[in-house]
């Protein structure tokens, strides 16, 4: 029994540390992939360098793709050369030997010139790929934005032409001309004297003395 034992606790390390290679947190990315066209791959964590690839998704693949052999970078280029239909099944390991995969579907592209022959033929037809949905939710975004910066454009221009001109209804200025006399009122210069006097007028008030002129 006590020889057993620390076999048996050897036994649990070993296996604790091939579950760990297996679930260490390495987090990879996948765009969407077309035949033919590169496709970017971007991942967190794990230990430098990396080697990178794509197969298909089979026990015993006869697809294989290599992406990078050794990159210290968390990212690789591949241009897709599995066949459109394809169900691939990406994969990556760290210098310690923590792995992770993941799948991705191979969607139609606009040729097949680069299309590696190792691969069997898909067991489905292939499907144009999906629309953008980053590019339409940036579409959104721009029109969403555009409506607010016009709606604030209208508002400023509203209040801006709704205040009034400087000095209007606060400082009213103008000429006046008082005419006394007697006689007609009508008459210019017979029946009597008439005089004028200038002034001004500031706020609805008469301000300066008036200067008395014959006419």
């Amino acid at each position: 029994m006590h020889i057993l034992a620390p076999a048996l606790l050897a036994l649990a390390a070993l296996f604790s540390a091939a579950n760990a290679k297996s679930h260490v947190k390495i987090k990879l990315s996948v765009p969407t992939l077309v035949q033919c066209e590169k496709a970017v791959l971007h991942w967190k964590g794990g230990n430098p360098p990396f080697k990178v690839w794509a197969q298909e998704d089979s026990r015993t693949p006869d697809g294989i793709s290599p992406i990078m052999d050794s990159t210290p970078n968390r990212w690789a280029e591949w241009k897709v050369d599995a066949p459109a239909g394809t169900r691939v099944s990406l994969r990556l390991r760290d210098a310690k030997g923590h792995w992770v995969k993941t799948y991705a579907e191979v969607f139609q592209g606009k040729d097949d010139e680069c299309v590696n022959l190792a691969y069997p033929d898909p067991p489905e037809a292939a499907r144009p790929p999906p629309p953008n949905e980053w590019k339409i939710t940036r579409g959104l975004e721009f029109v969403v934005l555009s409506v607010l910066v016009l709606a604030a454009c209208v508002g400023i221009a509203f209040v801006i032409g709704g205040q009034p001109k400087k000095g209007e209804g606060e400082r009213q200025r103008g000429e006046y001309v008082q005419v006394q006399g007697g006689g007609d009122p009508h008459a210019s210069h017979e029946g009597g004297e008439a005089y004028a006097a200038a002034g001004r007028w500031e706020g609805g008030r008469r301000r300066g003395v008036p200067q008395l002129a014959a006419v």
